[in-house]
């Protein structure tokens, strides 16, 4: 997921690149009134000045044959496939110039779902591609090695690479529960961090000045209950536990996702020294599963 806040904080933290979905490029430009051509769909792109982080917009219908489809099929008839549809987008660009055809999986291990975890079907992808004359593999960070150019963007509309919005996250009452958990625990524990010493001033690129933990005091592998506090904090802030209430994601774990992210709320502000939420003891009903 992007947006342009996150990008400014990428920029701040110094990030080379960052990735996601085509989507977020289509409603970027049509939020900005830009008509790239075709040939920039397949090159990197970049919002905020220079040092502003590259941004990678994933070949949505290849990156999910790659990550659902091609696990079903004989390792070279799927490549087939692949590299039918490679050539075929780059006979339709340019013949001069450096052109990327970003495969990023969703988030989930596809390999688990291919026979011998993927190995006859990557022996074949590399194999076919590094035997190519017109077709080469590169990571992101070689292909910026390059010196390929790069678009701009005039503004970025916020959006995951899941339907190029978050509805997969917010929207549902039981999705906005948890938000309203997950909110008031922060406020809680953003004012222990500050009472205990714990935060500092970060100037962002576009030069706002926002509170930040202090990783001296609470970062990783430090000493003390803040530093396990704010790791507490930071699980129940950084995994998917809102993809799994409402009922568009179905699973027999909702119980345990549920008990799961709420354990670390408590855990986080009991750690800080504050008294737990009482209805952080509560669970969230879940449509998916079991209540």
């Amino acid at each position: 997921s992007i947006s342009e806040t996150a990008l400014r904080v990428f920029q701040t933290e110094e990030l080379r690149w960052v990735a996601t979905d085509q989507g977020v490029l289509e409603h970027s430009c049509a939020l900005g009134g830009q008509d790239p051509a075709p040939a920039r769909h397949f090159q990197p792109w970049r919002w905020g000045g220079e040092g502003a982080p590259a941004v990678f917009f994933r070949d949505t219908g290849l990156s999910d044959a790659v990550g659902f489809r091609y696990q079903e099929r004989d390792p070279v008839a799927a490549m087939d496939e692949l590299i039918g549809h490679l050539e075929t987008i780059r006979r339709g660009l340019p013949e001069e110039g450096e052109f990327l055809v970003p495969l990023i999986l969703d988030g989930e291990n596809a390999w688990e779902a291919y026979p011998g975890s993927g190995e006859a079907f990557l022996r074949e992808f590399y194999g076919r591609i590094a035997a190519h004359p017109n077709l080469h593999w590169s990571t992101f960070s070689d292909h910026l090695d390059r010196g390929g150019s790069l678009g701009m963007l005039t503004h970025v509309r916020a959006g995951s690479w899941i339907r190029a919005d978050f509805t997969t996250w917010m929207g549902h009452p039981q999705k906005t529960r948890g938000w309203e958990l997950l909110a008031a625990a922060r406020d809680d524990f953003q004012a222990a961090l500050e009472a205990g010493g714990a935060l500092r001033k970060v100037t962002l690129a576009d030069g706002r000045t926002v509170p930040a933990p202090d990783p001296d005091v609470v970062g990783p592998g430090r000493p003390g209950d803040l530093a396990r506090a704010m790791a507490a904090m930071a699980d129940a802030e950084s995994s998917d536990w809102f993809w799994w209430y409402g009922d568009d994601n179905p699973t027999e774990y909702g119980r345990e996702f549920d008990d799961l992210f709420r354990g670390h709320l408590r855990n986080a502000a009991a750690l800080a020294g504050l008294t737990p939420r009482p209805e952080t003891a509560s669970p969230v009903p879940h449509d998916g599963g079991r209540s």
